[in-house]
């Protein structure tokens, strides 16, 4: 038997469908399913389908999820509310948030009608795809697009009913809770049973006889404040243990400070106090010290060994004084640890003991030199007259320049570096070295380049008026100047000439493919044009809307192809092989259109009748209004009906209403339901 209703996944579909199931391919997601009347036959689906053959309705799923018994079935549904209507419905697509047909089919032909045509009704509408791995799907949708049908609201109150997702009760709020019969629990989580409720009555009904309190046992105790009682009946108050600690407390202190007569370990010094006054032994910074309180002299000895008294040494075989504590010079010792020499003698006719230093005046260093008279640059920046200058000043004879923040500041010739957090410098947020030279106070000239880097190219400005000017680059070998810097476009990657341009050779684009100079029948070559082409020269429009080539001249046949017409400035010259449009449409004729299927038409194009024709369904006693397959231009002129029924005797049952030029109604009077043909002519 051969299936008529079918769902087939289009080509697109399985592309997309496949490469989700590669690692980290991305998931398929339905999204929308549209409705189709199949320009008003049945359709067959086809898998190169990119879209529905006439689309009619088109929504955001339902619903989509995985069959519960086939689980590599998807099955996706459309609800279509009882307000949308007034089409027929043979086919649906199933389409994927990038607007992509997934899946077509056809279906058992329906029609859905509008509230207004007076009938109504929510119709679900789905669709069952195989997949070979579903992980491949995306069974979510946009929850906010979603309509509940009645059998969804009645599943899902089933499904809360019989579970168990409700909060638990808390103190503050109710809820689900767990009974306990327990009696001795603290926990505010669970519902007491009267099992537990009877206990803690029964215990607290039962009789309870009060006793006095012993050190054994429970019971009634008197308190007491009193701190020199031995009862062991009565207990004490807060009042009565303060005074206990506190006086415990001051025993502790008074013991802490007195040294007990069989002697021990002091944290610190200590005194003796006579009648002629007071000596004190004591400890300080690793050192033992005794002092006379009356005198206050002192007799200490170091952790050094060193002993003194009112801190005055005493030297003894343990601690020898030093040749500078008695002002000698070391028996080993050299001129250098003197303070004065044994014998003065003179420097340059200048007298020198060793005391004190000695100035020397140029009249004392007549065979120095002269650089010997001079002074030393203080600086290695230092521009003051006359003064020699060290190896490294101004960048001379130094492995790096002279370090500066601000290129602008230079007014001394030099050879100097900066960092790249320098200013003014020939590359800007770079570290750089320069040369400096200048010519006066107000004029100077720079040559600086990157550090480090032999690729990048020399830099030079000049300051004129006490003004710089900004940094120029020289080009060489490794850095020619690009297009843009000489005027000009460049070769490699392209550009616009502002002015014409003349190619003295014509231009070649590629390979056989050029403008050129052209001949003419004279044999004229410097006003014509030639283009050069392989195989055929094309007319592209760039126009919004209208791209694509719109004429191509066929370089090897001679022909010429146009989407448009060919006009010519004048007819004079055609001849029989060409008609004009007056010739053609009394020559021919148009070429007739139809759309066959139970419910069809047919246009005649040269006189413009159309012929429409079908089988409704009528209910009992019932009038409907259905639209033409297509609408007349003009007007509907006849409509005929007639009943679709094997009969030799019997009422008609039927009557027809041209309503407009798109809608017409069929009226079946007899009480059963009929199928009712009808054949309609307009133009």
């Amino acid at each position: 038997m051969t299936v008529k209703y079918k769902t087939v996944i289009t080509k697109a579909g399985a592309v997309k469908l496949a490469a989700a199931t590669v690692p980290d391919g991305k998931k398929v997601n339905f999204t929308a399913m549209a409705i189709g009347d199949g320009g008003g036959t049945l359709p067959v689906p086809d898998p190169n389908q990119t879209k529905l053959v006439k689309e009619v309705w088109r929504h955001a799923l339902n619903k989509i999820s995985q069959d519960n018994k086939n689980k590599n079935y998807v099955v996706a549904e459309l609800l279509i509310p009882p307000e949308t209507g007034g089409f027929w419905m043979r086919e649906m697509g199933l389409y994927d948030d990038t607007g992509t047909l997934i899946a077509v089919g056809n279906m058992a032909e329906s029609y859905k009608p509008a509230l207004a045509e007076g009938s109504g009704r929510a119709q679900t509408v789905r669709m069952v795809i195989m997949v070979s791995d579903i992980e491949s799907v995306e069974l979510t949708i946009d929850t906010s697009m979603v309509m509940a049908t009645q059998d969804y609201v009645d599943d899902k109150l089933a499904e809360h009913e019989q579970s168990r997702r409700h909060p638990d009760a808390t103190l503050t709020a109710k809820g689900f809770t767990r009974l306990s019969s327990a009696t001795d629990s603290a926990s505010e989580s669970v519902a007491a049973t009267s099992k537990a409720v009877k206990a803690a009555y029964d215990l607290a009904k039962g009789k309870y006889t009060a006793q006095d309190a012993t050190t054994t046992q429970k019971g009634i105790v008197q308190l007491s404040s009193a701190v020199d009682s031995t009862s062991e009946s009565v207990a004490a108050t807060p009042k009565a243990v303060k005074v206990a600690n506190d006086n415990a407390k001051a025993a502790n202190e008074n013991a802490n400070t007195r040294l007990p007569i069989a002697g021990g370990w002091l944290t610190g010094g200590f005194g003796i106090k006579t009648s002629i006054g007071s000596v004190s032994f004591g400890v300080g910074n690793s050192d033992v010290y005794i002092a006379n309180g009356a005198s206050n002299k002192f007799l200490q000895l170091k952790h050094t060994g060193e002993l003194k008294y009112d801190d005055k040494a005493i030297y003894h075989e343990g601690y020898k004084p030093t040749a500078d504590d008695v002002g000698a010079l070391p028996a080993k010792g050299t001129a250098e640890a003197a303070k004065k020499l044994a014998n003065a003698r003179k420097i340059a006719g200048v007298d020198f003991d060793g005391t004190k230093d000695i100035s020397l005046k140029t009249t004392n260093l007549d065979d120095a030199g002269t650089a010997a008279t001079k002074d030393v640059t203080t600086s290695n920046i230092d521009t003051t007259g006359g003064r020699v200058l060290k190896v490294g000043d101004f960048g001379v004879g130094a492995v790096a320049g002279v370090g500066l923040t601000d290129a602008n500041n230079i007014n001394f010739n030099g050879f100097f570096r900066m960092s790249a957090e320098g200013i003014h410098g020939p590359v800007a947020n770079q570290a750089s070295e320069l040369i400096h030279c200048q010519y006066d106070q107000n004029t100077g000239r720079q040559i600086g380049w990157r550090a480090g880097r032999p690729d990048e190219p020399l830099r030079h400005r000049t300051k004129m008026n006490g003004k710089w000017q900004g940094w120029i680059k020289l080009y060489d070998s490794n850095n020619p100047p690009t297009a843009d810097e000489v005027d000009a476009v460049s070769a490699s990657k392209g550009g616009t000439y502002q002015k014409e341009v003349t190619f003295t050779e014509g231009v070649k684009i590629r390979n056989s493919t050029g403008i050129y100079q052209g001949e003419d029948s004279a044999g004229f070559s410097s006003n014509n044009l030639m283009l050069k082409s392989w195989n055929g020269i094309g007319f592209y429009c760039t126009l919004t809307g209208s791209e694509g080539v719109t004429v191509f001249v066929d370089t090897r046949g001679g022909h010429v192809e146009a989407r448009g017409q060919i006009k010519p400035g004048s007819y004079e010259n055609f001849d029989n092989r060409f008609y004009t449009k007056s010739l053609a449409n009394s020559t021919f004729q148009k070429v007739n259109t139809a759309s066959r299927g139970s419910r069809g038409w047919f246009k005649d194009s040269n006189t413009g009748m159309i012929f429409q024709w079908g089988i409704e369904s009528v209910s009992g006693a019932t009038t409907r209004t259905f639209s033409f397959p297509v609408s007349f231009p003009t007007g509907c002129a006849s409509l005929t009906v007639s009943n679709n029924i094997e009969r030799t005797a019997g009422e008609n049952s039927m009557t027809g209403f041209i309503k407009s030029a798109s809608q017409y109604s069929l009226s079946n009077t007899a009480a059963t339901d009929r199928q009712l043909c009808w054949f309609a002519i307009g133009y």
